[in-house]
């Protein structure tokens, strides 16, 4: 206690906000839980943004979670479930959900989207017929800024997202660099 409380008093401002993210999570779980939300947080969740939970559908949250930026998992069924491991850091993540989407433990996700369905057809004469299909992010993924994983899509564990990447299929080589629109491998991590 003393070694943390002798941090705090060298860096105040970071002891400062890492309190107020401390707080804001016990508030958002509080706000949820009197909402009637289905929402599901659990241990040491912390908010350095904002968060917003819409639709009928189930939001799971493990431990360890943070949020920075606006983070919006949304759901558009009441069968849609959007999973999130523990130790996971979504910071601008937005996610539309009408099926499943879920996100393996000690992943990053930057202010990218994640799409479980396309919300209309693509023929003019049918745009009311779509379809959904889950995406599974594996453990220790790195989506970063602006991409777009759409349905159906599995990630491996241990990936990179480049920049600017739309997933459209599986990026399935374990530990690698993926990239481009649509994206491609590119290269082994390590």
């Amino acid at each position: 206690m003393r070694k943390k409380l002798a941090k705090a008093l060298r860096r105040p401002r970071v002891a400062r906000d890492h309190v107020m993210s401390v707080v804001r999570g016990h508030f958002y779980k509080l706000f949820y839980a009197l909402t009637g939300a289905r929402v599901t947080i659990g241990r040491n969740f912390r908010v350095e943004g904002s968060l917003s939970i819409r639709g009928p559908g189930r939001i799971v949250i493990g431990d360890d979670v943070r949020v920075g930026m606006h983070v919006t998992p949304w759901t558009h069924e009441e069968d849609a479930v959007v999973t999130i491991g523990d130790r996971v850091y979504l910071n601008g993540t937005r996610f539309g959900c009408a099926q499943a989407i879920t996100v393996g433990d000690d992943c990053i996700l930057a202010d990218c989207r994640l799409m479980d369905t396309d919300h209309h057809g693509v023929d003019p004469n049918r745009r009311g017929e779509y379809k959904s299909a889950p995406i599974v992010v594996g453990r220790n993924v790195w989506i970063t800024i602006q991409c777009v994983v759409l349905k159906g899509v599995s990630i491996a564990q241990g990936c990179t997202v480049t920049p600017n990447s739309v997933v459209v299929g599986d990026l399935p080589t374990p530990d690698s660099i993926y990239g481009g629109n649509p994206a491609v491998f590119i290269k082994k991590a390590a």
